[in-house]
């Protein structure tokens, strides 16, 4: 039998999104809708790690957003990232809950000399071994030109942050996935 891990990780993705679509929208709670929607997929997950002895150790990272009534309101555990593009200036609202990240945070060490220390280990995750993981609720405003960008380590660990802003400032919308997975194609905004 073959097992694939995102297949599982989707069903939790998509717990999620049921779980949101189900919150009354006349209640306005936008975080208290994405906070019970990530709890019942973190239910679920350890429902379905009871059953499955090959999900007993799995774990994932979580970003949601949400855009209503020009506000980006987001929900973050784990290490994705959502940067917002707004005005020629590239911002990272997220922050990481890595044990790196949280060492840099507290003053242990300095970005330069995070540069040789494992940035995998996570201190927050939706996992089926622990109690739900404290969410990091954030909020901005959102105007009609502004780029929201929601990715995994897998895209900020390899492209770095100003790459990322020439790609989404330069491409038009359609390309910039692309251009992002693919970087080097990243020259001309019209053709490439």
């Amino acid at each position: 039998r073959v097992f694939s891990p995102v297949n599982k990780l989707t069903k939790v993705t998509e717990e999620i999104i049921n779980q949101y679509r189900k919150f009354p929208k006349e209640s306005g709670n936008i975080q208290e809708a994405l906070t019970s929607s990530i709890q019942e997929a973190h239910e679920a997950l350890k429902q379905a790690a009871g059953k499955d002895n090959e999900l007993a150790r799995m774990g994932t990272t979580v970003l949601a957003a949400v855009i209503r009534d020009g506000r980006i309101h987001l929900a973050n555990i784990g290490d994705c990232r959502a940067y917002l593009f707004h005005d020629g200036r590239f911002l990272q609202i997220t922050e990481d809950h890595s044990r790196v990240e949280e060492m840099i945070r507290s003053g242990i060490i300095s970005r330069k000399e995070s540069k040789n220390i494992n940035k995998n280990i996570l201190t927050r995750s939706i996992n089926v071994s622990t109690e739900m993981a404290p969410i990091d609720f954030f909020t901005r405003d959102f105007q009609q030109k502004d780029v929201l960008l929601l990715c995994s380590d897998g895209l900020w660990k390899q492209v770095p942050p100003n790459l990322i802003a020439r790609i989404l400032s330069t491409h038009l919308p359609e390309n910039t996935v692309q251009k992002l997975v693919d970087p080097e194609t990243a020259g001309d905004p019209m053709t490439g």
